[in-house]
């Protein structure tokens, strides 16, 4: 597997460059506080799943360096969920996240939209490239992350044009920790 060139935030200290082995991008979008304390697998295995996931692993490491670009601080808060522990967080069952087609990147700033807002609206003049781009469907400025969702490559979910997947307005929600 190719090695991804990423940035991670680590106790408020920017590691700009580091690089991962995709062993290490895998671990965190399938890291889950939650299902770790109820001992819960957080593994794709449905085969729809791993193979969203799969193409969910090649985009992440692109989108993560371009947040990164604009923002050092930023990291990988939350990736795939299967079905147990989106459960378990009240996640939608409608979720990305669910499918393997949805990621968070947090920039370690706590509860604030107007950060995530503006970070989000920087990243609307220079727009993310490549395969991960182009299949790109949302990118929304939630309360203390960028939530981004991916068009289904398998063409079994709902897709939607490029020209609609931007931001859209959202109030704070109260989720489980992850």
């Amino acid at each position: 597997m190719n090695r991804l060139y990423l940035w991670l935030a680590a106790g408020g200290a920017a590691l700009g460059g580091l690089v991962l082995a995709g062993n290490e991008l895998r671990k965190r979008l399938l890291h889950s506080n939650s299902a770790k304390k109820h001992g819960i697998s957080n593994e794709p295995v449905e085969p729809d799943d791993v193979a969203r996931f799969n193409s969910l692993l090649a985009w992440a490491g692109p989108t993560l360096s371009w947040v990164a670009s604009l923002d050092s601080r930023a990291y990988v808060s939350s990736g795939f969920r299967n079905e147990a522990v989106n459960t378990l967080v009240g996640g939608s069952s409608s979720s990305r996240h669910r499918r393997g087609l949805g990621m968070d990147i947090s920039i370690g700033v706590g509860h604030n939209p107007g950060a995530y807002q503006a970070l989000a609206n920087e990243m609307r003049q220079s727009p993310l490239g490549g395969e991960a781009g182009r299949m790109l469907r949302t990118v929304i400025a939630e309360h203390d992350h960028l939530h981004f969702d991916w068009n289904d490559p398998l063409g079994k979910l709902e897709s939607v044009p490029r020209e609609t997947r931007w931001l859209k307005e959202t109030q704070p929600k109260k989720y489980a920790s992850l």
